[in-house]
């Protein structure tokens, strides 16, 4: 905020009586504004090269060069590179391709630009919010986040996968990763349900709701219902914050492996 100040202390003569100036001035605006604006210039100077204004450009991207025989899932290329940072995997390549903004460059094999088409984005907005009503968030299973989700290609588009609805699920950033480039698997059921799987290939079960579906009264019927009888003293526990007896436990241990 002191930097948005100091930017208008110098007053042009015959401005500071005018009343249009002081309702624009910085410290006229209320105090909610005032730290936004701020807010936005420290993410303006983050994003520009040394803290410095850039070209009015999309300084905040992280450009990626690839082509098509590094994303597709049986090629042979290993063409991948974050631009001023170095070359990547190729399948780090295919994670971050799965959602952001693509441009076709065609290139003959001397490495000159015969063409550069419009950047388009691989899931469009309207696609993007119905996945997010459908999804509402990371889908793998037992994850809870709701934010900063990708939407990554079952089947990636550079293999021909559609981008579709049916073909499209949200996954965090950590499970986005881990199904890229930790060989952990995701696949669409006979039934139309996604499934997971760990690295060996086994199905990761699926957890239970995460939401309540009814007010507190029917979760209360429900629980009767079922026998569930939950009180105050439920969840407390039985420890009173004694040290662990390490002996005891290495006796115990010791004990089990004899028998």
């Amino acid at each position: 905020m002191e930097e948005l100040f100091r930017e208008q202390e110098n007053v042009p003569a015959g401005t500071s009586d005018d009343a249009d100036y002081r309702h624009n001035h910085p410290r006229s605006e209320p105090i909610a504004r005032r730290r936004a604006d701020a807010l936005v210039r420290m993410a303006q100077a983050g994003g520009a090269a040394e803290g410095k204004p850039g070209s009015g450009g999309d300084r905040y991207l992280v450009h990626l060069h690839t082509d098509i025989k590094t994303l597709s899932e049986e090629g042979t290329g290993a063409e991948a590179e974050l631009e001023q940072i170095g070359r990547v995997p190729a399948e780090t390549s295919r994670r971050l391709a799965c959602d952001a903004g693509v441009v076709h460059w065609l290139e003959n094999t001397d490495g000159e630009t015969l063409n550069v088409g419009r950047k388009t984005r691989t899931i469009p907005p309207a696609l993007r919010r119905a996945l997010n009503k459908r999804d509402g968030g990371c889908r793998f299973p037992g994850c809870t986040c709701r934010r900063f989700v990708d939407a990554h290609h079952i089947h990636h588009w550079a293999d021909g996968g559609e981008t579709s609805l049916r073909n499209l699920v949200l996954l965090c950033r950590r499970h986005h990763r881990l199904v890229h480039e930790a060989g952990f698997g995701i696949r669409k059921t006979v039934g139309g349900n996604i499934s997971f799987s760990d690295p060996a290939g086994k199905d990761i079960p699926v957890c239970g709701e995460t939401r309540s579906r009814g007010n507190v009264l029917s979760l209360f019927a429900a629980h009767e219902q079922s026998g569930i009888h939950i009180t105050a003293e439920t969840t407390q526990s039985e420890w009173l914050g004694e040290p662990m007896d390490d002996q005891m436990a290495v006796e115990g241990m010791l004990a089990r492996e004899y028998h």
